[in-house]
């Protein structure tokens, strides 16, 4: 038997996004492709062993359900972003 839990959040709220980018790409630009104006943190987490991706720590204030889920999918299908959490 599967449990679902619904996500509740008070909005608006800071949301921390995980970003897995390829290390040769500038994160800093494809963060602000995507958020362009928008105020953010972006901050360097880890690289992994071979040095293929970097991982990154975004932090920004979300206002809704749909924004934080919309964002998500822009950042996923960023051709130079390999993985969100």
């Amino acid at each position: 038997m599967e449990i679902t839990q619904e996500l509740k959040l008070d909005y608006p709220c800071e949301w921390e996004y995980k970003l897995f980018i390829h290390s040769e790409h500038c994160a800093h630009s494809i963060v602000k492709e995507i958020l362009q104006q928008r105020v953010h943190r972006l901050e360097t987490s880890n690289a992994s062993q071979k040095g293929t991706y970097t991982s990154y720590a975004l932090c920004l204030l979300i206002h809704n359900d749909e924004e934080r889920i919309a964002l998500f999918h822009a950042f996923k299908s960023h051709q130079h972003i390999k993985f969100v959490l």
